[in-house]
């Protein structure tokens, strides 16, 4: 993602960021969590065109990992967002 975005900058004057979701287990992921230190690393500017959601149960379920992602790719300039904040909404009973 970050290599397209690089390429194809100059095409998105209006696109301030790109979003992508991040699972649970690539969350949990020691090796994923690092390669995706090292793209970030690498992807100098643009990395703050992306911005990387994650669930908000995955967030919580362990606080102390979350939150070593979300500084170290906010230390990139990416963003992050939280996805299914909140409780689900549900139809009256009929």
């Amino acid at each position: 993602m970050l290599r397209w975005l690089a390429v194809h900058e100059r095409h998105l004057p209006n696109t301030r960021f790109v979003c992508i979701n991040v699972s649970g287990g690539s969350l949990n992921d020691e090796r994923f969590v690092q390669d995706a230190f090292s793209m970030l690393a690498n992807a100098g500017r643009i990395a703050e065109r992306l911005c990387i959601e994650i669930t908000e149960s995955v967030a919580l379920h362990d606080l102390a990992n979350t939150r070593r992602f979300i500084d170290k790719v906010r230390s990139f300039g990416a963003r992050i967002a939280l996805d299914d904040f909140g409780p689900a909404i549900r139809p009256f009973p009929t």
